[in-house]
């Protein structure tokens, strides 16, 4: 599987539910029982090296993004930065 370049959130949930479900199936084949239990174990182990294997997602917004932010979830927008311009015509 290729790593990829950034996961958000819903990404990285994803990831991880798919390698225990992969793990369980191994288990599984191996003739070990898997409880709730112990796959609460897997799926903390898969978003382990899920975590491990993404990128975070980006911290830059737009400035539009970061008002839309602020106006959602106030405190949300001290996790995000504003973009600096590629092109300042200042300079």
């Amino acid at each position: 599987m290729m790593t990829p370049e950034s996961c958000d959130l819903t990404e990285l949930r994803s990831i991880a539910m798919r390698r225990a479900q992969e793990k369980r199936r191994e288990l599984r084949k191996l003739g070990i029982p898997v409880s709730g239990n112990t796959f609460g174990d897997l799926l903390k182990v898969s978003y382990k090296e899920a975590r491990a294997e993404c990128n975070a997602a980006s911290d830059e917004l737009t400035e539009e993004q970061m008002a839309k932010l602020q106006e959602i979830c106030p405190p949300c927008a001290s996790r995000f930065r504003v973009k600096k311009s590629e092109h300042n015509p200042s300079e």
